[in-house]
């Protein structure tokens, strides 16, 4: 019982934030927008700082194989 009274409580939210933002109560649109523009803001950072990881992961993963073939034919 005790869940249900919990997700009770954070649908009748959810429709609370939605008719807000549908009618414009307390000048909720800006806030949305506003909210809308600083996640994609993070989700671009996000995005460059995962690519540049990726590139660095490339070139260790490309120098430990040199590496590991060096090793290999030392050893022949």
């Amino acid at each position: 019982m005790r869940i249900f009274g919990f997700i009770s409580i954070i649908v009748w939210l959810l429709i609370f934030i939605a008719l807000a933002i549908m009618f414009d109560w307390f000048g909720s649109r800006d806030l949305a927008k506003s909210a809308v523009q600083g996640s994609e803001e993070v989700i671009e950072y996000l995005e460059k700082t995962g690519d540049s990881t990726m590139s660095v992961i490339d070139s260790v993963s490309d120098e430990a194989k040199d590496v590991k073939e060096d090793v290999h034919k030392a050893t022949e």
